[in-house]
């Protein structure tokens, strides 16, 4: 038999793993220290009937060219699944070029993080 004390834990623990399994961020690459946001975009996409919808991002800077350590995707609606590519570049690259489209039918509400570091 259970005691009330283990009910509340094992319940917790489910909530725990269910939460973490629903999640839809993305990560590639580890933020080190001594990192710094190198490029921050949110991209919204309204849901539009029967379409799919899709945006690409490039991050190539011009003069300072830090390494990138970390790609992060953060998503503000994890009912609607955003598809994600990274085409060209990325982690331990100069530059990243990012492939973003939707699921059918949804829309999208995505924030786009790049984190580097400068090489000497």
């Amino acid at each position: 038999m259970l005691s009330g004390l283990q009910v509340i834990l094992m319940c917790g623990l489910v909530a725990t793993v269910l939460g973490n399994s629903l999640s839809s961020d993305s990560m590639w690459g580890n933020r080190e220290p001594g990192d710094k946001m190198v490029f921050d975009r949110n991209v919204t996409l309204p849901k539009k009937i029967a379409r799919y919808q899709d945006v690409k991002l490039n991050y190539d800077p011009w003069f300072i060219k830090p390494t990138i350590t970390a790609i992060v995707l953060k998503n503000f609606k994890p009912k609607e699944q955003p598809i994600v590519q990274i085409v060209k570049g990325g982690v331990g690259q100069k530059s990243a070029e990012i492939h973003l489209s939707t699921q059918r039918s949804e829309g999208m509400r995505v924030r786009l993080m790049i984190f580097g570091k400068k090489t000497e």
